[in-house]
């Protein structure tokens, strides 16, 4: 899937790899990796500068700041394969942001439901139940709340 070989070209897929993947000779697709990076080059100068900051300083960061030890990320890795250490690194930066984000909003959303909840409760209302997926956050609720449901998470969505 396109979501498998943008994942695989940011963490350092081989071209080997890649071309296994795609069913495509190697030198195809190591064109192809140019290519992606050729178009978003801002894509490789993120990966560069994470991977620098983790060699000088022996870890990274999340977006909200939580540190990750990593060791063996080397100073200036040659084309676009990684090792563990380097394809740890980037993992940690972009999952662990997104974990960080996601949280962020979780919290959010819980603490507008709770108010929300006070409210209905005060006014004899019934309650409602949350349902998390692991991407969704979905929310059953009763009669006549979906509307107010939908205006939480649009908020959210747009903060």
């Amino acid at each position: 899937s396109a979501k498998a070989v943008n994942f695989g070209i940011i963490y350092g897929q081989s071209p080997f790899g890649l071309g296994k993947a795609l069913g495509i000779e190697p030198d195809e697709a190591a064109a192809f990796i140019d290519a992606y990076f050729a178009r978003y080059p801002q894509v490789n100068e993120f990966l560069v500068s994470v991977l620098a900051t983790c060699h000088r300083d022996g870890f990274v960061r999340t977006i909200a700041g939580r540190r990750r030890n990593i060791e063996g990320v080397r100073s200036a890795a040659e084309g676009y394969q990684r090792n563990l250490a380097e394809r740890t690194a980037i993992n940690t930066v972009i999952q662990g942001s997104a974990a960080d984000l996601i949280k962020r909003a979780m919290i959010d959303v819980h603490r507008r439901l709770k108010r929300r909840k006070r409210s209905f409760q005060a006014r004899g209302e019934r309650g409602h139940a949350n349902v998390f997926s692991r991407r969704l956050l979905f929310r059953r609720s009763a009669a006549g709340e979906t509307e107010t449901a939908e205006r939480i998470l649009l908020a959210l969505a747009s903060w």
